[in-house]
Order: structure tokens, then C-alpha cells, then sequence
């Protein structure tokens, strides 16, 4: 069949065969991917009913939607009625052959059966049992992902009959004592089948052996398996006592559901001290004979590779420097899923952490964050993000601790290069953060200056409440209301009133009191104060604090007009955290706010979108329009939306670009976008004042005074910037009622004045003015 076209699918190789049929790897014609395709034994599809409940099962099997369950496409029929199912293709071994090698380590054990056992809780959760859980159903992908193929088929063969035709002893072998019986058939028998499995990973023996399938039978119902501590001494007790109980003879004394078998596993993982290791324990004696010369010869090209690895451990690698890392989201393998979010957490934290070091460019969260549900090989991302090497681990939290496992991959190879597990308490999040942070940079080899190692071996426990608080006010703050707002400022002030020495919680509230009146929901001097009082507690705790320093320097630009503290505050910032990528962007706009200089600027954006490949289009689109790089701007800008379709900031841009262009319609029509996803409330004050100006200069002067009549009268009930007014009366000519307003803002210190009315377009008719002039004076421009 090789080279034949079935359907759409073209026949590329055999994958493999047995008593369910012969797979072969094709390539779909259509959708140009490569597919797996199981042609079944037309001895198990002659009967017509058999056939409608087969596709009945297949097609409930479909749906199931579980990162380690196989995909299947398509059910079909070729012209000579032989069925065949067309399932995604996975590159990889299977379990079968991966045993073939020898006994697995625990941990690789552990990993694999918690794979299963997760895709079969999916399952039966939805009623679908597979009925034929053994190694050759089981498909272990390169990057470790598993994959359980097969749904379905084994109630085929069931219906028709099982023959000695259809079955193996690889089949039998598996067979819980009720399938093995011909008893009714549910859950327990997945259950027994994944103990069956694990037992047989961990020895590379059968618990039940026979030399054919009635001997293998009988032998499940009455006879129990040889001591699996006895064959694999090094078999923490837990595991083993896992493995007993999900092959109990009787099924009321097997695990109750595969959830409760899947806790179990999980609980032993966590207990269990993995140690990076460069091959699998072998622990059970194999029943094939080997002769003694090859052991001879094998025993010799081990001690060679062994002392080949501990020479590489100790001399460092030659010619490979790690200077570029991402680190991918970590996965989350609790069951409580309420505290999924430390997951994102610690893979924040890390990230942070790591951008820290100077000589290490880290990617931003921002941009591997699209990696969180859009898995890909590594090497793929490696290159997609430009970077040598890649962190991905996972988090289990239980009874207020945290299992972190991280990994650190060499991305040329996929080779890995580290790994290590940690348990820690909670109330340690940031102890831990920082540990992790210094094994990975001691692995790496960069060196740490003084000044990161101190702030990395001097984090602090932190209160679990205050924590859980401040992280619930930060779910609020996101949601970018008037009402959540409070309600974030509550959570953060009872989080310091928790912990008093919360550094982060001091400068996370001193941040929101900025935020609040960007948008209008304070009058801009009142928040400042808030701000500057917070950030330096912030400080007074924890001097290292990067995040208080960023507050205090945006503080001495805006609302201080204090150009030269608010530079001292930020390069301090970029000290402290020299990779993040809004160090650059604050020079950018501290170098065109001030001074207009647009190339300078455009050269920091660049090192920014180096370090946050996905996050900063916008910003920059924001600084080439100020400049009058229509053309760019817009490219940048569209770039941006392409990213992140919602940013409402991004489209209120765009439309400003497009006005600049005498594009009144598409202008106008952008700026509404920017109003319909902006949040209800004070925070649509900008837009709609972008959306009047727009108006008055494409002509349409009633609409824009109808807003402005709207702005003014909400004015009355809470504060609206001044800056937003004066841009509107700008645009409707209305010159000294402009300036008046410019005026106004000074007085109150409003937001807006510094970073943008030197390089705002749109009071281009009245930079010549004088009036134009004193007021950069009186906010530091000169």
C-alpha cells in the first residue's frame, strides 16, 4: 500500500501491525500534516451491526479533548469497505519498546502513569472505558508528553468475539481477572491494567507470564505476581503498595476511581527526591541470557561512558555559552486546581529572577505566555524566541507546600542539560524562586555580580494570607474597573496588614494609585502622594526592590516634572533588573518626552522588542507616530493588533496615525474600536476625547462638541483630565480655551503633561506658541 492515495491521504510508510489491524504514517493531501491511519482486520467489521456500534464508539472516543489522549480525525471506509480510523500522528516510541531497553527509572515511571492515569480519569469521567490499557497503546512522545491510542477498538473485538486470531499475549497479559473471566466490564479494569503497566516498567517483567493466553489467564485469577520489591529493591514502598492495591484480584479493593489512583501517584511523586540522572535504574535481572563476552564488552563501554560523563560534569563545557533563556510556563499537576495559579506564579517569579543577571538576555513573560496552551518541540521555540537555551518544569501543590520540578534544556540538541526537584512551604515561594535562580546561573556558569547575589539569597518568607490577598487584588486589578479597583486596593492594604514587611504588596499598591490616575478614577496630585508614600516604605523594607524603583521613577518624571531623579530611580531600576524590557522603553520615552530624540529612542525600542519579542509593537507604533513616521507607525501599530487584537490604547493610536494621514474615515473608525474595548467606566475618558478631537479635525464639529458637552458634565461627578479636554478644544480651533485647560493640568499635576505634550501630534497647530513653550518650561522641558 505504500505510495497509494487512500481518500486524501497518501500511504507513506507501515508503522507497525497486530491483532487490531496495521497503522500506517500518511500525509493528508489536504491539510499538508502527517496522519496515522489504522486499517482494521476486515474480520472484525463484516457484521453491519458490529460496524454501526464500532462507529458509534470511535465517534465518542472522538471527542475526547485531553493533552494525553491521541486525536482522531476521521472515521472512513475505502472502496472495498475496509474501515479505517485516521488518528493524529505522533513522533516518538511507543512504551512497548521503550521497556524493551530495560526497566525505567521511578521518576520516568512515575511520570508516564500520571500521564495515563490523567487521560484515563478524562475518560471514564465521561463514561468511555478503554478495556485495552498496555504498552503498545501507550505512545511516549520526544518531549516525554504521553499519548493513549486505541479507544474503542477493544469493544470491537469484545462484540465479535475474542479469538486467539485477535488476541496476543500482550493483550492477555493485561486482562483484569473480570475481562479475563468474560465479566461485565467498567473502570476497575483500566485500573488493573495501569498497575499491570507500571509494574512492568519498573521490572521489565510480567507480573502474570504464561506461554500461551489460557496459561496467562488463569494465572491473572488465581496466582499473585512475584515481589515487585523483591525484583526492584530500589521501588519506593508507597509506589509499590500503589501497584498492589490497583491489581487486586477483587474489585472493591482496587482504587475506587482512576482519580483516587491518580492523587495516589501524585502524592507519591512529590514525596519521592529526583535526582538528574543520565540513564534509566535497572534494577530487575532481564530473563534473556546474555554470554559472558558481552557482558564483558558491555560492562567495559559503560565505565567509559560513565567517566566520559563525570569528566564532563566536572570540566565546564567548552565552546557552548548560554547567554539567551526562556523560560516556558510551568505545568500545573495538582488536582487542586484552585491553586493552579502558582504555576504562573513561579514561572514569573523565575523569569524575573533570571533577567536579574546581566550577562543572561531573558525572554519576557509576555511572550512565552503564547506557549501556555500552543505547545511546540523545543527547538522550535528556541529559534522562534532567538535563544539558546529553555526552562520548563512543573508545580505540585499540596496541604501548603509546593513540588517544583525544572528542567533546563539545551535548545540546540533538545539535549537535557539539568534538572532538579525542590518542596518547600508555601510561605517560601520567593526563597525557593530565588534558589532556583542560582542553581540555574551556577549550571549556565554566568557570574553573578554582588549585587544580584545578595538579592537573591536575601528573600524573605512571606505570609501565605498576605500572599493569597495580594494576589486576589491583582485578579481585580486586571479587570480594569472602577468598582474592582477598590476592591484591589482593599485586598492590597489588608495584605501589609497581614505581613507589615511586604515589600511588594507597598509598591503593588503604590503601582494601582498610578494606574488609577492614568485613568481618571483620582485626581492625578492626590494618587501621586498616595504612590510616593508606598513606594518608599517599599524601599525602606527591601532597598533591592526593583519594582519600588520603577514607581519612584515614573513618579519624579510625571507628576515631580524631576527629570534627573526620575533617571536615577530608573537606572537604578535597570540595575537591579537589567533584562526587563520596559527598562528600554522608559529611556525611549524619556529620550523623545524631553528631548525629541526620536532615533535614540527608536534604537532603545529595538532593544526592547529584542527582549519582549511579542509585547511592545504598540509602544512602539506609540513613538514613531510622535514622530511622524506615519507609515512605520502604522506598521508597528497593525503588527501590535495581529498580537493582541484587545489593546484598546493600540487601536486609539492606529486611528491618531490615520488622522495624521487625512484618513478621516478609517480614523475614526479605529478610535471606536479603542471606546468598544475599553472597560465601561472612567477609563473610556481618553478614547472618547481622541474620538471628539478626530471628529472636529475631519470636519464633524457637532459630534465633537457633543462629547465635549459629555466630558465637561461628567467632570462635575469625578475628575477628567485636563490634558484630554485641551486635545479636544485643539482640535475644534478653540485655542485659548486649550491653553487654559494646559493650564489647568499643570495646577493639578495632571498625568499626561510630561511624557506626551512635547511630542503629541495633535497640538501641532500651537507648538509656535508661546504659551506652548512656558508650559514645557514649567514641567522641566526646556
Amino acid at each position: 500500500m505504500i505510495g497509494q492515495i487512500i481518500s486524501h491521504y497518501q500511504i507513506i510508510e507501515e508503522l507497525g501491525r497486530g491483532g487490531m489491524g496495521i497503522v500506517y504514517k500518511a500525509q493528508d493531501t489536504r491539510l499538508f500534516r502527517p496522519v496515522a491511519l489504522k486499517f482494521l482486520p476486515s474480520e472484525l467489521t463484516q457484521d453491519e451491526e458490529a460496524n454501526q456500534r464500532f462507529f458509534h464508539e470511535a465517534q465518542t472516543a472522538s471527542q475526547l479533548d485531553h493533552q494525553n489522549i491521541s486525536t482522531i480525525y476521521e472515521i472512513d471506509e475505502t472502496a472495498d469497505s475496509r474501515i479505517f480510523i485516521c488518528m493524529a500522528y505522533y513522533a516518538g516510541e511507543t512504551l512497548k519498546d521503550k521497556i524493551a531497553d530495560g526497566p525505567l527509572s521511578v521518576a520516568d515511571a512515575l511520570n508516564i502513569s500520571i500521564q495515563i492515569a490523567r487521560g484515563l480519569a478524562k475518560a471514564h469521567e465521561k463514561g468511555i472505558i478503554h478495556r485495552d490499557i498496555k504498552p503498545g497503546n501507550i505512545i511516549v512522545q520526544k518531549d516525554g508528553t504521553v499519548k493513549i491510542i486505541d479507544f474503542g477498538l477493544s469493544k470491537l473485538i469484545n462484540q465479535q468475539g475474542l479469538t486467539k486470531t485477535n488476541t496476543t499475549k500482550g493483550t492477555a497479559a493485561y486482562m483484569s481477572p473480570e475481562q479475563a473471566l468474560g465479566k461485565e466490564v467498567n473502570g476497575q479494569a483500566d485500573i488493573w491494567a495501569l498497575g499491570v503497566v507500571l509494574y512492568h516498567m519498573l521490572t521489565g517483567e510480567m507480573p502474570f507470564r504464561g506461554e500461551n493466553d489460557p496459561v496467562i489467564l488463569y494465572s491473572i485469577v488465581h496466582e499473585a505476581p512475584s515481589s515487585l520489591l523483591r525484583l526492584r529493591p530500589d521501588v519506593p514502598k508507597p509506589l509499590a503498595q500503589i501497584i498492589t492495591k490497583a491489581m487486586s484480584k477483587e474489585q472493591s479493593d482496587r482504587y475506587a476511581s482512576m482519580n483516587d489512583m491518580l492523587k495516589d501517584l501524585l502524592l507519591c511523586q512529590q514525596n519521592i527526591s529526583q535526582h538528574p540522572a543520565t540513564s534509566r535504574l535497572i534494577a530487575g535481572k532481564k530473563r534473556r541470557k546474555i554470554s559472558t563476552k558481552y557482558v564483558v564488552y558491555a560492562f567495559a563501554f559503560t565505565t567509559i561512558v560513565v567517566l566520559t560523563l563525570a569528566i564532563f560534569q566536572i570540566l565546564p563545557l567548552k565552546n557552548v555559552t548560554i547567554d539567551s533563556i526562556a523560560v516556558l510556563p510551568l505545568d500545573y499537576i495538582s488536582d487542586d486546581l484552585e491553586k493552579s495559579y502558582y504555576a504562573d506564579e513561579m514561572t514569573e517569579g523565575l523569569i524575573k529572577n533570571l533577567a536579574k543577571i546581566k550577562a543572561l538576555r531573558v525572554i519576557s513573560r509576555t511572550s512565552v505566555m503564547a506557549y501556555k496552551d500552543n505547545p511546540k518541540p523545543v527547538p522550535e521555540i528556541a529559534d522562534e524566541l532567538n535563544v539558546k537555551a529553555i526552562i520548563e518544569g512543573s508545580v505540585n501543590y499540596l496541604e501548603n507546600r509546593l513540588r517544583v520540578t525544572v528542567k533546563l534544556i539545551d535548545a540546540k540538541d533538545d539535549r537535557h542539560v539539568w534538572a532538579n526537584s525542590y518542596n518547600r512551604k508555601v510561605s517560601d515561594i520567593y526563597i525557593l524562586q530565588g534558589e532556583i535562580t542560582r542553581a540555574i546561573a551556577k549550571e549556565i556558569q554566568v557570574e553573578l555580580n554582588p549585587l544580584v547575589r545578595t538579592n537573591l539569597e536575601n528573600m524573605r518568607p512571606v505570609n501565605p494570607e498576605a500572599y493569597e490577598l495580594l494576589r486576589m487584588a491583582q485578579e481585580f486589578f486586571r479587570r480594569r474597573t472602577s468598582e474592582a479597583y477598590a476592591k484591589a486596593i482593599e485586598y492590597m492594604q489588608a495584605a501589609f496588614e497581614k505581613d507589615p514587611n511586604y515589600a511588594y504588596a507597598y509598591a503593588s499598591l503604590a503601582n494601582s494609585y498610578i494606574y488609577m490616575a492614568n485613568w481618571n478614577l483620582m485626581p492625578p496630585h492626590e494618587a501621586a502622594e498616595k504612590a510616593k508614600q508606598l513606594a518608599y516604605k517599599a524601599l525602606e523594607i527591601d532597598s533591592l526592590l526593583y519594582e519600588a524603583h520603577g514607581v519612584m521613577g515614573y513618579i519624579k518624571m510625571v507628576y515631580d516634572w524631576d527629570w534627573e531623579g526620575a533617571a536615577k530611580f530608573h537606572y537604578r531600576r535597570k540595575e537591579l533588573y537589567p533584562n526587563d524590557s520596559w527598562n528600554y522603553f522608559n529611556s525611549a520615552w524619556m529620550l523623545a518626552a524631553r528631548f525629541r530624540r526620536f532615533d535614540e529612542a527608536f534604537r532603545e525600542m529595538e532593544r526592547c522588542i529584542e527582549l519582549n519579542p511579542t509585547g511592545h509593537y504598540g509602544q512602539y507604533g506609540w513613538l514613531l507616530y510622535t514622530a511622524g513616521r506615519y507609515d512605520r507607525a502604522i506598521e508597528k501599530l497593525q503588527k501590535a493588533i495581529q498580537i493582541d487584537p484587545t489593546g484598546y490604547s493600540v487601536h486609539q493610536t492606529l486611528g491618531q496615525t490615520f488622522l495624521e494621514e487625512k484618513m478621516y474615515e478609517r480614523a475614526i473608525e479605529e478610535i471606536k474600536k479603542a471606546i468598544d474595548l475599553c472597560p465601561e467606566g472612567s477609563l473610556v475618558v481618553t478614547p472618547r476625547a481622541a474620538l471628539a478631537h478626530a471628529y472636529a479635525v475631519s470636519g464633524k464639529r457637532q459630534e465633537a462638541e457633543k462629547i465635549l458637552t459629555e466630558l465637561l458634565d461628567l467632570k462635575k461627578q469625578q475628575y477628567v483630565s485636563y490634558y484630554d479636554l485641551a486635545v479636544i478644544h485643539t482640535g475644534l480651533g478653540q485655542h485659548d480655551l486649550a491653553f487654559e485647560k494646559l493650564e489647568n493640568a499643570v495646577e493639578c499635576r495632571d498625568g499626561w503633561l510630561a511624557g506626551h505634550l512635547n511630542i503629541d501630534p495633535r497640538f501641532e497647530p500651537v507648538r509656535s506658541d508661546a504659551r506652548f513653550s512656558a508650559i514645557l518650561k514649567q514641567i522641566g522641558i526646556e
